[in-house]
């Protein structure tokens, strides 16, 4: 049970930066992660794969991510 206990704490220190003045846009009920080896703090939760669409192609897929979360 304690190692569950640990798990949890260690994940939750992953999620909350000690820092947050360095992350651009920081949402305080958004969970932040470092990724991978390049120190970089990145939301849990993103959008991506637009690039070159029109705003009129990018509006359903953002509608139905806001449905589905």
């Amino acid at each position: 049970m304690a190692s569950v206990t640990l798990a949890g704490k260690a994940s939750a220190a992953q999620t909350r930066p000690a820092d947050t003045a360095k992350i651009l846009n920081y949402n305080p009920k958004m969970g932040y992660r470092r990724l991978g080896k390049t120190g970089l703090m990145i939301s849990e939760i993103s959008l991506g794969g637009h690039h070159g669409k029109s705003p009129e192609e990018r509006i359903p897929i953002l509608d139905r991510a806001a449905e589905l979360a």
